[in-house]
C-alpha cells in the first residue's frame, strides 16, 4: 500500500504527482499524499470494453478449443487439411 513511507520517498525523489494504474485507489492512503502535497490521479472507467473483449475471446477459444488446437499443432499432429477425410464413408 501506498502510505507515508512511499509518499516521503516519492517526494525526496522530486516526485510531483503519484497516478495509480488501477481502476480504483483504495491501495493509496491519500491524506498522507494530500499532506505532502502530492496529487493523487487513478483511471477509472478504462477497463470496461478490455474486460468485455478478453471475456469474449476467452469464450470463443473455450467453445472453438484453441488451447487444444494448439498443443495439437505444436506436437506435429496436424497433417494439413484433408477433403477427401469422408469419400466413400456413410456419414450419420
Amino acid at each position: 500500500d501506498w502510505g507515508s513511507e512511499l509518499f516521503e520517498a516519492l517526494k525526496a525523489a522530486g516526485g510531483k504527482a503519484y497516478s495509480n494504474y488501477a481502476v480504483g485507489y483504495n491501495n493509496v492512503k491519500v491524506d498522507e499524499a494530500t499532506k505532502r502535497g502530492i496529487p493523487v490521479g487513478n483511471t477509472p472507467g478504462v477497463l470496461t470494453e478490455t474486460t468485455a473483449e478478453l471475456a469474449a475471446a476467452l469464450t470463443l477459444a473455450a467453445a472453438r478449443r484453441v488451447p487444444e488446437a494448439d498443443v495439437f499443432m505444436r506436437a506435429g499432429k496436424y497433417q494439413g487439411w484433408l477433403p477427401t477425410l469422408f469419400i466413400g464413408n456413410l456419414l450419420q
